[in-house]
């Protein structure tokens, strides 16, 4: 399967010439889209009676970081080994073992592809005018 994120790469180009304040009213928009696609994967993950451990190892962090006129927020989602050791599964559950088996669990880039555009949406509502 293949994604195309050209959007997404055009709308990341864009974010990096808004004013840093700007970003403030950024950083809510990407942490809901967080959160939404963190809940999504529990969710696939769950509905697995393979897998539905796994789900209690997904989280989400925040990396941000300011300098030289620029700032950048990033956000990591996914299972998590520190939090739950049933994350060494996730790579099974969503890309089949290497012996057959697994696979069951709708990939992750594809949750990501259906909350790109309601975050691309919002973004675009905060920063109208801006650029």
């Amino acid at each position: 399967m293949s994604l195309d994120f050209t959007e997404l790469k055009t709308l990341e180009r864009d974010l990096g010439r808004i004013p840093a304040e700007t970003v403030s009213k950024i950083k809510p928009i990407i942490n809901k889209g967080a959160l939404n696609i963190k809940t999504e994967m529990q969710k696939d993950l769950r509905a697995s009676r393979s897998f539905r451990a796994v789900a209690r190892s997904v989280d989400y962090d925040t990396f941000g970081s300011s300098g030289f006129g620029a700032t950048s927020y990033s956000v990591e989602i996914g299972p998590n080994k520190s939090r739950d050791p049933a994350a060494a599964l996730a790579g099974i559950a969503y890309f089949g073992g290497a012996h057959g088996g697994g696979g069951s669990v709708r990939d992750p880039a594809e949750i990501l592809a259906a909350e790109a555009d309601v975050i691309e949406s919002f973004i675009e509502k905060a920063i109208q005018g801006v650029l």
